[in-house]
């Protein structure tokens, strides 16, 4: 019914004007309008790739997120390391559960820049820790990340505090993983090692603080 569509898209557009980051609405019913609208993002990548010069956007920064309504504040704070470390980035993302793949501008054939990634790295994994409910892909949870997020928890919070949350976070990962909505069934043996892992480095920054 397009009368009744049309009343759903003025109460959306009502909600989302003078939302942070909304800078235009585009509203069509015209198949051949929309589209080009669902190609944009497909066509973002390639124009970003075909940059001029050596720094390309780069794939290290996947999945990061906080909860939608934090999500203003996390860019910005995202993008403030990017300038303190010389550079910009591209932001893509599901705002609507508050997950981004952010690709900082970089060289990766520079010694400098290859440093630059890893600091990046490091700003960026002690920044999701400041929010209670971030979080970041578990492709990313290495060792070296796991001691970044040990060093974070020891120098913030509190021996006790530090112990709670991360136990809160690995009952509830564990949790998701063994209670999928699709049914499938999951091993739980990967995030039980990076347990002990994750224990261990704990325990020692705790010690060392």
């Amino acid at each position: 019914d397009p009368v009744e569509l049309g009343s759903k898209l003025d109460k959306l557009e009502r909600q989302l004007r003078g939302e942070p980051g909304v800078t235009a609405l585009v509203r069509t019913f015209d198949e051949t309008q929309r589209e080009p609208l669902w190609r944009l993002r497909e066509s973002g990548l390639p124009l970003l790739m075909g940059l001029p010069g050596d720094r390309k956007p780069v794939t290290f920064v996947e999945d990061t997120a906080v909860s939608p309504e934090k999500l203003p504040g996390f860019v910005a704070a995202f993008e403030q390391i990017m300038t303190e470390h010389g550079t910009h980035g591209a932001i893509y993302g599901h705002a609507s559960v508050g997950c981004l793949h952010i690709r900082p501008v970089l060289d990766l054939h520079q010694h400098s820049d290859v440093q630059t990634m890893r600091k990046i790295s490091t700003a960026v994994t002690e920044l999701v820790m400041q929010y209670e409910d971030g979080s970041m892909p578990a492709s990313a949870w290495n060792e070296a990340t796991l001691a970044v997020v040990a060093g974070w928890y020891a120098k913030n919070l509190p021996a006790e505090q530090a112990k709670t949350r991360y136990e809160h976070s690995y009952h509830r990962n564990r949790r998701r993983l063994s209670n999928r909505l699709d049914a499938a069934s999951v091993d739980t043996k990967a995030i039980e090692a990076l347990d002990a892992v994750w224990e261990s480095l704990l325990t020692r920054r705790l010690g060392a603080g």
